[in-house]
């Protein structure tokens, strides 16, 4: 409400993308029983990055190839590392002067900068990115009307999943010679 302009800047377009991905992922496995926690913990950073994609290609110039099994991995990771921040936080709050409490957050601290230093290491050295630089921005725009509109199909008519998600791959293979013009 302050700058009401903010809107516009990407943060704010790639963060509504990632959580209207989110919820639509999670409209999906809500029927699941016996591995939605499975499924959601893994598959929540996946949906992210797909809702994510048509812009994150078309702004950065650049197509991670590995985003699932980083995900796979990135997952895991990060769920231990916010447990070893609460418990770091329950620590501090009980005993801010006790020696394991700083140990920890450096620790912590440490680890962060860590994964975050080779994931970008990896980025920069080696395979592991596509680049997106020459395609044209038409087809990411594509790319993301054609998830979301198969994510909002499926959900309201969930008997028909594969057929939609078979169009959805048809339009995109009719229309990628045009985007390539």
């Amino acid at each position: 409400m302050i700058t009401p302009y903010s809107i516009a800047s990407l943060g704010a377009q790639l963060s509504f993308a990632a959580v209207a991905a989110i919820f639509l992922f999670l409209e999906h496995i809500r029927t699941l029983n016996s591995f939605k926690r499975v499924a959601g913990f893994v598959g929540i950073p996946i949906a992210a990055q797909g809702g994510t994609v048509a812009w994150t290609c078309s702004v950065f110039g650049q197509f991670p190839w590995t985003f699932l099994p980083m995900n796979l991995i990135a997952a895991p990771c990060m769920y231990l590392l916010g447990m070893a921040y609460l418990f770091w936080w329950c620590l501090m709050f009980l005993n801010d002067d006790w020696p394991a409490t700083s140990a920890l957050a450096d620790l912590i601290s440490y680890s962060i900068n860590g994964l975050t230093s080779q994931l970008a290491s990896l980025t920069k050295n080696g395979g592991w990115v596509w680049s997106t630089e020459e395609w044209n921005p038409l087809l990411w725009w594509m790319i993301g009307v054609l998830y979301f509109g198969w994510n909002i199909t499926a959900l309201r008519h969930p008997h028909c999943k594969l057929k939609f998600a078979i169009y959805a791959l048809l339009i995109l293979a009719a229309v990628l010679p045009w985007c390539s013009l």
